[in-house]
């Protein structure tokens, strides 16, 4: 399947992912002045998959969640990310911003967006649930 997502910031924890064939992006918010980095890869494979958004309602608060105990594999990768509080790996480097394999152990983060031309994953679990149940 394809996926792309985007819009508010949502919740995105992995226990790995690794990507392939990667170019490293620094975007300028101009809402905050800060900066977003936005990794575009060939391919890439993430374990421990979760994705979580917050969606205010008349209703009350609902949590979209996805999670995937596989491992998930994808091709044509971009994904933003901001508020990134894990320790980044680059292996195989040319020149940078280019790298082999980016790897990022313990992944947690708020994604702004992230799209794939091809996202396989099996035993992906999909749930609505009253109130903030964000990945951690």
């Amino acid at each position: 399947m394809s996926v792309a997502m985007t819009g508010p910031a949502f919740r995105m924890t992995a226990d790995e992912m690794r990507l392939r064939d990667v170019t490293l992006l620094p975007v300028e918010n101009g809402s905050t002045g800060g900066w977003r980095t936005v990794a575009v890869a060939r391919e890439g494979t993430l374990s421990g998959l979760c994705q979580s958004l917050l969606v205010s309602t008349p209703a009350g608060a609902l949590t979209i969640r996805l999670t995937a105990h596989r491992p998930v594999d994808a091709s044509s990768v971009v994904v933003t990310l901001e508020g990134r509080d894990t320790v980044l790996e680059l292996t195989d480097t040319g020149s940078l911003p280019t790298a082999g394999e980016l790897r990022v152990r313990g992944l947690r983060t708020s994604a702004r967006a992230i799209s794939a031309g091809d996202f396989r994953m099996t035993g992906a679990h999909l749930s609505v649930t009253r109130g903030h149940h964000a990945c951690t």
